[in-house]
């Protein structure tokens, strides 16, 4: 499933069975108790992806549920390489990598030559982040070999637990 240049809504329960690919600047909105489930939100270098909650109340805020068993791709971010730029404005997001060199929100890799990439900046302002990544990765941020990325957080709850050596 590919997101081009955009604003997308998010209503309901959505399950995709292939992961998402952004291209270009796509804004996504959650609803209120809207919940979508990807194998994985795949953000490459020179794209961004901004996700807004309808709501701030933790209790019907939509959730985004990404979780990647692809070895060297982050469940929100880059695939064997950097990542583009993510802001997370609200919602309940969740990103499991559950295979090595993989964040779970940032940059993916599975070589030695990941250094050549970069992870864009990560930016979180609110919402409910839990995020959670394979061995050889930061839970937010790089993985193995990368250079790793500029992660800033305003606001909101992030907890943030990495595998081993991340």
């Amino acid at each position: 499933t590919t997101l081009s240049d955009g604003w997308y809504v998010v209503k309901g329960s959505v399950l995709l069975m292939s992961k998402i690919t952004v291209n270009g600047t796509v804004h996504l909105i959650l609803s209120d108790k809207a919940s979508l489930s990807v194998p994985g939100v795949q953000l490459s270098k020179d794209n961004s992806l901004t996700i807004y909650a309808q709501s701030t109340d933790s209790d019907t805020m939509g959730s985004l549920i990404s979780t990647s068993a692809t070895l060297g791709q982050a469940a929100i971010g880059g695939y064997k390489g950097g990542s583009g730029t993510l802001v997370i404005n609200g919602g309940v997001i969740s990103a499991t990598s559950t295979q090595s060199f993989s964040a779970a929100i940032g940059c993916g890799s599975s070589s030695a030559y990941a250094s050549a990439y970069s992870c864009d900046p990560i930016t979180i302002n609110g919402g409910v982040v839990t995020a959670s990544s394979g061995a050889n990765a930061a839970a937010i941020g790089g993985s193995m070999n990368s250079p790793g990325c500029t992660v800033v957080v305003n606001g909101g709850i992030v907890t943030a637990t990495a595998g081993r050596n991340g």
